[in-house]
This record gives C-alpha cells, sequence and structure tokens, in this order.
C-alpha cells in the first residue's frame, strides 16, 4: 500500500523537491540498517552498499533519494545537510553530486 509516510529528517523535507516530496512511500516502509558513511574512504563503494540494501527493501529511485541520508554521518551527512533547500530531485542527482563532492 502506497502513502504518504512522514520523512525521518524534518530538515531533509526541505532539501527534496515538490515532486520528491509528493512521492508516494509505501505505508510502513522499514528501511534496513546501513553501514554508514562519514566522508572516509570510497563514496563509490558506499553506492554500491546503499543501493545493494535498498533493493532488498524497495525498486523505487524515489525511495533510494529520501532515504539515502540515512546512510550518511558526520562530515557526510554535514555535507548533505548543507545542500540549498529543494536540491534534491532523484537519487542519480544526489548520488552524482555525492560523487563530486
Amino acid at each position: 500500500m502506497l502513502g504518504r509516510a512522514s520523512r525521518t529528517i524534518p530538515h531533509a523535507v526541505m532539501l527534496f523537491t515538490t515532486r520528491l516530496n509528493a512521492a508516494p512511500i509505501p505505508v510502513g516502509l522499514i528501511l534496513p540498517q546501513f553501514k554508514q558513511y562519514n566522508g572516509i574512504g570510497d563514496p563509490q563503494k558506499h553506492l554500491k552498499g546503499f543501493l545493494a540494501q535498498m533493493n532488498i527493501t524497495a525498486n523505487d529511485m524515489d525511495i533510494y533519494a529520501s532515504g539515502f541520508h540515512n546512510s550518511l554521518t558526520r562530515a557526510a551527512l554535514d555535507w548533505y545537510i548543507e545542500l540549498p533547500p529543494n536540491s534534491i530531485d532523484s537519487y542519480n542527482h544526489t548520488a552524482d553530486a555525492f560523487i563530486s563532492k
């Protein structure tokens, strides 16, 4: 069942575009536990691990985009929350920005 479940971090919602905020999230969706990336190491390896874990839970790129911040900590999360408001519209855009940081 799809619905409008709340996002986990209110600030993250401000980062999402209107389109992404309106994307349905399955009611009761539980994201997997992620090995959190702190900014040290290979960001591409982190993205591959993130996708592998998310594929178990959902096959929806909007859910990947809205859940990506849950896989970050420390400097990497600091980078994420400093993104401009309304700048996250897709997982691919976020992943490209993450690799470029």
